[in-house]
């Protein structure tokens, strides 16, 4: 049953194949194992995906909150776990080694439940060929490391071997260990000469951790944790059980922020987006203080740009809708509101996917940097802010310069700059 999944494999790796190829039940589990020119991008899917991808993070990236980062903006992309790597690797926040180790750690443990899979039944396989372009769209925005075929496939195969001999076929990785019968252990435990480690094992077992992350957490190989174990499950001591998935990481943008958005009714993007040679583009700042508005305001009117003010949140999204407006500059504490989660709502809207948005923060860490950058926000502004970066910003997003240079009769690009800055100046 295994040449299966290895003639598919080497059959792919000749034709330098890119894209997808998805093995499991005809319904139910499945595994995708993605491809760029027949070497191994990326692998997911089987039966606890949820609880793989949380096992690693916390193995790799035990510094991070992933719980802070507002994982739902990435629904967009039917991969965004690998998506998510590459901005960490991008923001300095995962070396490439890591990263490496982390793929090839989740390709191993996929080819290692396929072989499982196959075992008991003939598995369905369907390959997609996806081009560069759709990969990218779908989340894979960097190929930045490539596996090879045959590595991986001999170390699964050497693991899945010894699997086999010794007779665990019949209990999966995902199994979570649960004690039964824990006079019995303590019993056993007392006459076993390396109690201490066991013992360490057994802190471990609370219900909830299957024998994989036990391993993780421990440090030590799968099968190392299985030779400790074996005794106690066979002794009845200790039961393996199968357990629901873990839920997907995710954080609430809130309820109220939900409630306002449900109830709009979105307008096409084909008609909305239309606009004449004489259209005017909208900058519209969602913000409670005072000199903060003033301050674009005051820089988007010189400009000669119309100018939204959003001080009560209530408002915002029917103004949003209304005027659908060219430019964001969102306050990231407005009012009640988390400015993050508005963003991400805005995101997941056909008309503002594109739309550049600009957090404003009293506040910049490395943490808030990549949690903008995963939900696409286009940068964070540090307040009180600076009319020099507002007007580049805002040359840059909506080309404001046209009718002020047209006017201006200074050669310098720098002397058009100043002159600019010293008008808006006057006004603040």
């Amino acid at each position: 049953m295994k040449c299966q999944l290895l003639s598919y494999l080497a059959k792919l790796k000749q034709e330098s194949f890119t894209g997808k190829l998805s093995i499991g039940e005809i319904v139910g589990y499945k595994f995708q194992i993605y491809f760029y020119l027949g070497r191994l991008l990326w692998a997911d899917g089987g039966f606890h995906p949820n609880r793989a991808w949380q096992r690693h993070l916390d193995k790799y990236f035990p510094q991070l909150d992933f719980h802070s980062l507002s994982l739902p903006a990435l629904e967009r992309f039917e991969y965004w776990k690998y998506y998510l790597l590459t901005i960490l690797y991008e923001e300095n926040l995962c070396d490439k080694e890591k990263f490496v180790e982390l793929i090839n750690s989740r390709l191993i443990e996929v080819v290692f439940d396929i072989f499982f899979a196959e075992r008991e039944q003939k598995l369905d396989y369907q390959v997609e060929t996806i081009s560069h372009s759709i990969l990218n769209e779908i989340g894979f925005k960097h190929t930045i490391t490539l596996l090879n075929i045959e590595q991986i496939l001999q170390i699964a195969d050497r693991d899945w071997r010894s699997w086999q001999d010794n007779q665990f076929q019949d209990w999966h990785p995902d199994l979570v260990p649960l004690i039964i019968d824990s006079d019995r252990l303590e019993e056993s435990i007392y006459l076993n000469f390396s109690k201490k480690k066991i013992k360490e094992t057994i802190g471990y077992i609370d219900g909830k951790n299957s024998l994989r992350d036990i391993a993780s957490l421990g440090n030590m190989y799968l099968l190392e944790l299985m030779y400790s174990l074996v005794p106690y499950i066979r002794g009845n001591s200790i039961e393996l059980i199968d357990t629901p998935d873990l839920l997907p990481l995710s954080t609430s943008t809130g309820s109220l922020l939900s409630n306002l958005f449900s109830g709009i009714q979105y307008h096409s993007p084909e008609l909305s987006n239309f606009k004449g040679h004489d259209y005017q583009p909208i900058v519209v700042c969602l913000d409670n203080d005072l000199q903060t508005l003033t301050a674009i305001e005051t820089v988007v009117y010189k400009c000669e740009y119309k100018f939204l003010r959003i001080q009560d949140p209530l408002q915002a999204v029917n103004i949003i809708f209304e005027y659908q407006p060219d430019l964001f500059f969102i306050n990231s504490k407005f009012s009640e509101f988390d400015g993050y989660s508005f963003a991400i709502k805005l995101r997941k809207i056909a008309q503002f996917k594109k739309t550049p948005i600009f957090l404003l923060s009293e506040n910049k860490c490395r943490e808030d940097r990549l949690k903008a950058k995963v939900i696409g926000i286009d940068e964070i502004i540090e307040k009180p802010v600076k009319i020099t970066k507002i007007l580049r910003i805002i040359q840059k997003s909506l080309s404001v310069y046209e009718k002020f240079y047209s006017s201006n009769t200074y050669a310098s690009e720098e002397h058009k700059m100043e002159e600019l800055i010293a008008l808006i100046a006057k006004n603040l």
